[in-house]
C-alpha cells in the first residue's frame, strides 16, 4: 500500500523545497523505530512550516499513510540531488542487481606471500571510462568488467589501447536478468569461459538472450580469466590494492543515492538498506581511512567526487565498513578463448514408408 501511494505522489513530493529523495520505510519517533510503514521524505534541512511557502510544506500523511521527514546531515560527505536520486523509486530499484550477498563462510582461498601494504594506492588513472547500467540490474557484470579492464591496462605496455569488454555477454551468459540480477560467483565463473569485446555485443538496458546478436567469430579477440580468488583478510586486501583492483559487494543505504563527494558513511538506523550492489575497488588510504570505489551509475552520480586532487565523477571515497568483508581477485589469462562447440544439426526425420516396405 505505502509503495502504491508513493508512486502516485512521488513527482509532487520531489518538487518541494529541500527534498533530496523519497522512499518507503518505517516511521521513527524520538530516535526509535516505531515499525509503522511510512513514506519517508529525505531533506537537506528540516525547516519550520512557517518559513516555507504553502506549496512546499510537507504533509503529515498521504492517503492515510504517515510521512516521516529525515534530514540528511552527513559530516564526512556531501549530499545532494543526483541522476539516481531523481529517478522514480521503481527505477532506483533497478540499479541493484546483487541477488545474493556473499558470505564470508563461502570464501574459497586465502592469499599467501604478500608484502605489507604501503598505506595508500590509487589506480583510477588506469581505469576505463565509467559506464551507466541504466534500468537493468547488471552490476554483478559491471563491477567485474571495470576491474578486469583496469587490470588488463596495468598489464599492458604504456600507450596500448584499452580493452573494453562486453558487460552484456558476461552477464546474460552467466544467467543474469535485468529484474533478478545475479551472483558475483556465477559471473566470475562465466568469465573463465570467455567474454567478447564491447563492440562485438554492445549493452542495452534490457534482457539480451545469451549470445543473441553477437558478432561472427567473437572468440578470436575475446578475453578470459584464468581463475578468481576470494579474500577476506583486511591486510591482504590492502596489499593487493597496492597493485591491482578488486571486485567488492555492499549493502546500499538510501542516502548513498544522494552522494556527491567526500568519504561516504551511512547515516545510521534511520537510513535504511534499499538494495545490494557489486562494484570495483581501485585503491585505498590508511591515513584518511577510505576505499576508492568505482560505480556503474554514470557520472551524474557522485558528480563532485575528487580523488587525490583529480575530479573523478562516478567514483566514491567510502568508509571500509560500508563494504562486505570479502573481495575478489581476478587472475588474468593470455590463453586464447576456444571456439564454441557447433550447434548440432537436428536429426533427419525418419521415413516410416520405407520401413513399411522393408527398405
Amino acid at each position: 500500500m505505502s509503495q502504491d501511494v508513493l508512486n502516485r505522489h512521488w513527482e509532487d513530493l520531489k518538487k518541494r523545497q529541500n527534498v533530496l529523495n523519497v522512499g518507503v520505510s518505517t516511521k521513527w519517533k524520538n530516535g526509535k523505530d516505531t515499525g509503522i510503514p511510512s513514506i519517508t521524505i529525505y531533506v537537506s534541512k528540516k525547516m519550520p512550516a512557517a518559513e516555507l511557502a504553502a506549496e512546499h510544506v510537507l504533509p503529515s500523511e498521504i492517503e492515510g499513510v504517515p510521512t516521516d521527514v529525515i534530514e540528511f546531515a552527513p559530516t564526512s560527505w556531501k549530499a545532494g540531488p543526483t541522476s539516481v536520486s531523481d529517478l522514480h523509486p521503481e527505477l532506483q530499484k533497478r540499479k541493484f542487481g546483487l541477488s545474493e550477498q556473499p558470505s564470508p563462510k563461502a570464501i574459497r582461498l586465502t592469499h599467501a606471500g604478500l608484502t605489507a601494504p604501503s598505506g595508500a594506492s590509487d589506480l583510477t588513472p588506469m581505469a576505463t571510462p565509467i559506464r551507466d547500467q541504466e534500468n537493468c540490474g547488471i552490476c554483478t557484470s559491471e563491477g567485474p568488467i571495470g576491474v578486469w579492464e583496469t587490470a588488463i591496462r596495468l598489464s599492458q605496455v604504456i600507450g596500448a589501447s584499452p580493452v573494453l569488454l562486453s558487460v552484456a555477454h558476461l552477464f546474460f551468459c552467466s544467467g543474469g536478468t535485468c529484474d533478478g540480477g545475479n551472483t558475483v560467483e556465477a559471473v566470475l565463473d562465466q568469465a573463465t569461459k570467455g567474454v567478447c569485446l564491447e563492440t562485438c555485443l554492445p549493452y542495452q538496458d534490457s534482457d539480451q538472450p545469451c549470445g543473441q546478436g553477437i558478432c561472427k567469430n567473437w572468440w578470436l579477440n575475446a578475453k578470459k580469466l584464468a581463475s578468481w580468488l576470494s579474500i577476506t583478510d583486511p591486510t591482504e586486501i590492502r596489499s593487493l590494492l597496492d597493485k591491482m583492483p578488486l571486485v567488492a559487494t555492499m549493502a546500499v543505504h538510501q542516502s548513498w543515492m544522494n552522494y556527491i563527494s567526500g568519504i561516504y558513511k551511512n547515516l545510521g538506523p534511520s537510513d535504511p538498506v534499499v538494495g545490494y550492489h557489486c562494484i570495483g575497488i581501485l585503491g585505498y588510504s590508511d591515513a584518511k581511512v577510505y576505499r576508492i570505489l568505482r560505480n556503474s551509475w554514470g557520472v551524474g552520480w557522485a558528480a563532485g567526487c575528487v580523488i587525490n586532487g583529480i575530479a573523478r565523477p562516478g567514483y566514491c571515497l567510502i568508509d571500509p565498513g560500508e563494504l562486505d568483508p570479502g573481495m575478489y581477485e581476478l587472475i588474468l589469462s593470455n590463453d586464447p578463448v576456444p571456439a564454441p562447440n557447433p550447434v548440432p544439426a537436428p536429426p533427419k526425420p525418419k521415413c516410416w514408408l520405407l520401413r513399411l516396405f522393408g527398405k
